[in-house]
């Protein structure tokens, strides 16, 4: 359940997406931990998007808002950065086109990257 938004609040979508072998890829496992990490951080919830293994049409929606006009959120969760891109330099060109938008990412697995 998204909390209220405020003033004090950032709104956030959190990006679910299975990876094949990956032990901590189950859907509800990485839901908890970022419903968790956002009640605990106070940030409000405006998106659930959730990908199956090689599945990308909840990807290409959220960055579709994420680069829009008015993005409805500021910050994307994900349990770890592999969830938006398999390589580096994507993330980095990822990371920056969302920056031009004023969206940020954070992993959960990597909270200082």
């Amino acid at each position: 359940m998204p909390l209220e938004k405020s003033e004090d609040t950032v709104p956030v979508a959190l990006y679910i997406r299975t990876l094949e072998g990956d032990p901590d890829d189950s859907l509800p496992v990485q839901l908890t931990a970022l419903q968790g990490y956002a009640k605990r951080n106070r940030l409000a919830v405006a998106r659930v998007l959730f990908d199956i293994q090689g599945g990308r049409s909840q990807f290409d929606a959220m960055m579709a808002e994420a680069t829009g006009e008015n993005p409805p959120f500021r910050q994307i969760l994900v349990h770890d950065k592999g969830r938006l891109c398999g390589r580096e330099d994507e993330l980095d060109e990822l990371r920056a086109r969302l920056e031009g938008h004023g969206v940020t990412v954070l992993s959960l697995a990597d909270p200082e990257e």
